[in-house]
């Protein structure tokens, strides 16, 4: 291969892929025999960040973009943040370094996932930051709205706060990798990389009138990449050649390859590699991307290579509320004759269900979190009007054998109501209280972000309150809401009482206001978070309240 570099602390999967045994952190290099697609001359800097941040903004973001040496010679530097494949929440960052030639290309890239609880950085750095200041206009493309905002917490000054984040572990790597790596002298004096001039457009015939391009239909949206399949080969990414016609050969050119390339090289840990501020160098990482899109190229790890530091994901997760749950035990049942009630849920914090049973709150532990947090607070269960234009979810509990009746809002195809029964276990109010703690209260409302999220995809407003409230809403409260403002969509979040300037950033505003996007959706539930703390209110005595989308919510 072309590019000799550090490979300290990882193991080598096989020729081409090297793996982190504590992080699942995966390094790749890769060469490609074909002209570089890079949208624009190395030279001409601002247009090359600008395409390739709107190339990448169908599928997630370009956090930075950069032209540095790497081993003598000329390399595209970038970040790139893209979601998770198939999972509800969770970034993968990568940060890699493409070295183009005329006619070939070196790949060299790091990409690392977000594991177990996600999103600690940005919440930490949200309330210190503030609300309405997090997202950010993309520096290379200002108009640009991608499917992942671009936003203050990714900035390279918060990297030693998060030592163990996957950002700051790409952007590491890249800044040892950019000071150590060594080109093999025949490649470096290859022709050096230079786009070919758009061919002009070819003359019409005489008389012809040339066809109109077919525009998209109304409301369509570009498909979403599909997420590569566990040991699948990645697609080549942004600044190398998309993939040679049917029988063309895609082998390194003999002349171009370096001897020892099938001898291991060393690459840095994340730990053991010094963290470079844009001040002091290089600054950052080059995420290649494929052509279309920066998908997630993870490939099935080898056995013996399952991440087991502090960062890994269970090998048991627990699923998340906008998970499905399939149970392999038969389903609890009431019992016989047994007496259900109809009794309102509070918040499900730490694995305890508060439920409201005329007007006493009893405590109950989840022996099946997942399937009571996929439902509740999510539009599908049987509801119970307050007031007018407010709703509550309602379950059906018999106390005799601790059997939760989970009703279905809709009615099913034969007409009758669904269900679903999960087991309870009865516990005391002290039991749930002791459970309560900085993490197991930050995971809760987090998942009342995501209630938030599904509410407002239905056209619906959220209200954290006291569970007491049954008529028209009354203080404390948060509300959060998606509205339409000027042809934008705008989240909102306004509380009463207005909390004081000691607030974590509400900071004695009475609302806050950002252009809606799946992080500053979800981010009204830390909101609430912050000013129930402010309230003095007992987080297990709330509960959520929903209704319709009002016309206007401001200031």
């Amino acid at each position: 291969m072309p590019i000799a570099f550090d490979t300290t602390g990882f193991r080598q999967h096989d020729p081409s892929t090297w793996f982190h045994p504590a992080t699942g952190d995966q390094v790749s290099l890769t060469y490609f025999d074909l002209v570089p697609d890079l949208p624009a001359p190395l030279e001409d800097v601002a247009k090359l960040r600008h395409d390739l941040a709107v190339t990448t903004a169908e599928v997630g973001c370009l956090i930075e973009a950069h032209v540095v040496p790497l081993g003598g010679v000329p390399a595209v530097f970038q970040v790139v943040k893209v979601p998770l494949p198939g999972q509800p929440t969770g970034q993968a960052f990568i940060a890699s370094l493409t070295v183009p030639r005329a006619t070939c290309s070196a790949v060299l890239k790091l990409q690392a996932a977000e594991r177990g609880m996600t999103g600690a950085r940005e919440a930490v750095l949200m309330a210190r930051v503030g609300f309405d200041r997090w997202v950010q206009p993309h520096p290379y493309a200002p108009q640009l709205q991608g499917r992942l905002p671009f936003h203050a917490g990714d900035d390279p000054r918060w990297d030693p706060e998060f030592p163990d984040h996957p950002l700051t572990r790409v952007r590491a790597w890249a800044h040892h990798i950019i000071r150590t790596a060594q080109v093999d002298p025949r490649f470096a004096a290859l022709p050096p990389f230079h786009p070919a001039p758009p061919a002009p457009p070819s003359a019409p015939s005489a008389g012809s009138t040339p066809a109109p391009p077919s525009a998209p239909s109304a409301g369509s949206t570009p498909a979403p990449p599909s997420a590569p399949s566990a040991g699948s080969t990645p697609a080549p990414p942004a600044g190398t050649p998309a993939a040679p016609p049917a029988g063309a050969s895609a082998s390194p050119a003999p002349s171009s390859v370096p001897p020892g390339a099938e001898s291991p090289t060393r690459l840095v840990s994340a730990s053991e590699a010094p963290t470079a501020r844009s001040s002091e160098g290089p600054t950052r990482v080059i995420s290649s991307r494929p052509a279309e899109s920066p998908t997630v190229l993870i490939k099935e790890a080898p056995p013996g290579f399952a991440p087991s530091g502090p960062d890994a994901r269970p090998a048991t997760p627990v699923p998340t509320a906008d998970q499905s749950v399939t149970t392999v035990f038969a389903k609890p049942a009431p019992a016989v004759g047994s007496t259900i009630t109809t009794v309102v849920p509070g918040i499900p914090m730490a694995g305890y269900l508060p439920l409201w049973i005329d007007g006493e709150c009893t405590f109950w532990r989840m022996t099946d979190p997942g399937e009571v947090l996929g439902r509740l607070a999510h539009g599908v269960l049987a509801r119970t009007p307050l007031a007018e234009n407010r709703f509550r979810d309602v379950v059906g509990l018999d106390r005799e054998s601790g059997t939760l009746t989970l009703f279905s809002r809709f009615r099913g195809d034969d007409g009758g109501v669904a269900a679903d029964v999960v087991r309870l276990e009865p516990v005391g109010g002290q039991e749930a209280h002791e459970a309560l703690t900085a993490e197991t209260l930050t995971e809760a409302f987090r998942w009342v972000g995501r209630v938030n999220a599904a509410a407002a995809e239905r056209g619906e407003y959220v209200a954290v309150e006291r569970a007491v409230n049954t008529d028209v809403l009354s203080e404390p409260y948060v509300l959060m809401v998606v509205q339409e403002f000027e042809g934008q969509r705008i989240s909102v979040v306004q509380t009463a009482p207005v909390p004081g300037p000691e607030v974590p950033v509400w900071q004695g505003n009475p609302s806050m206001t950002s252009p809606a996007s799946p992080e500053t959706i979800e981010a009204g539930g830390l909101l609430a978070l912050y000013a129930m703390d402010h309230w003095g209110v007992h987080p297990l005595h709330l509960s959520l309240t929903f209704g319709p989308t009002p016309r206007l919510v401001r200031d």
